[in-house]
């Protein structure tokens, strides 16, 4: 998260501090040989400059040999802040109609969200980014929306079909916060199999519930 210290800093901020006080003494070592008040030797100036000069490449050498051996899998993953499961919930249920009761049967060959949840998250939740895309655009399809020409992502396209009736506009927030952590997914951030489960159970409840509104739809039945 950020505004936390990282290793190289906790490293870097001692070795910028032992160079600090090396070239403080190093100035006043030179201010004691002096007779007079005169400015220092071109040499000692030197030296001075190339004693700070050291600590900035230490400092910074250390945090890049902490930052490869750390490598890429250790990249700060999201946090659980940033995604609000009981606020998605409580707003999607209110905006939109219920789930059916009985759910169409998966067949256990098929890799769904859920079932990839803890196997491998950063799939699951690519899984997940891509259905919501796809009924996203298929539904903008049914009200003749150029889908072909719109490149928009889903948080875009739920604007685009809340701005003009089709989905309560405020869909939008839920959705960003779903497509958000999926899209963390996808570029490697690591993504714990809590936050995993809960993204996954959120856009899967939502998906659900937009197929029962675009159902609702077709036959005349939603509530404007």
């Amino acid at each position: 998260m950020e505004g936390k210290v990282t290793r190289g800093e906790v490293l870097s901020y001692p070795l910028m501090t032992i160079a600090s006080v090396g070239l403080l003494a190093w100035a006043a070592f030179a201010s004691l040989r002096q007779d007079d008040l005169v400015s220092p030797s071109i040499y000692e100036q030197i030296v001075g400059a190339a004693m700070l000069g050291l600590g900035f490449l230490l400092s910074a050498a250390v945090d890049t040999l902490i930052r490869r051996r750390s490598g890429p899998t250790t990249r700060r993953g999201s946090q659980a802040g940033e995604f609000n499961s009981a606020f998605i919930q409580e707003t999607v249920a209110v905006l939109l109609p219920p789930p059916p009761d009985a759910y169409p049967h998966v067949p256990p060959w098929e890799l769904t969200s859920a079932r990839l949840v803890g196997y491998d998250n950063s799939l699951a939740l690519a899984k997940l980014r891509l259905d919501i895309d796809r009924l996203l655009r298929e539904m903008a399809f049914a009200h003749h929306i150029d889908v072909a020409r719109a490149s928009a992502g889903a948080v875009k396209m739920a604007q685009m079909l809340g701005e003009r009736g089709l989905l309560p506009i405020e869909i939008v927030e839920p959705t960003r916060q779903i497509v958000a952590i999926c899209n963390r997914a996808i570029h490697g951030y690591d993504i714990s199999d809590e936050l995993a489960d809960a993204v996954v159970s959120a856009g899967e409840d939502l998906l659900a519930r937009l197929r029962q509104h675009m159902e609702q739809e077709s036959s005349g039945t939603v509530n404007r």
